[in-house]
């Protein structure tokens, strides 16, 4: 019983690890592509 009690707290360890990594994975992608579309959105402006 106390092995499936470890088990399951270290699943749920390493889903929550998995989350927090996967967050800032997504988090440091999406503000890359904002600085990245920050120039294209300056020169379609400027354009006209």
């Amino acid at each position: 019983m106390k092995r499936l009690f470890a088990a399951g707290l270290l699943l749920l360890a390493l889903s929550a690890v998995g989350l927090i990594v996967g967050m800032i994975a997504t988090h440091n992608r999406l503000a890359v592509v904002g600085t990245d579309a920050t120039p294209h959105t300056a020169n379609s402006s400027v354009a006209p």
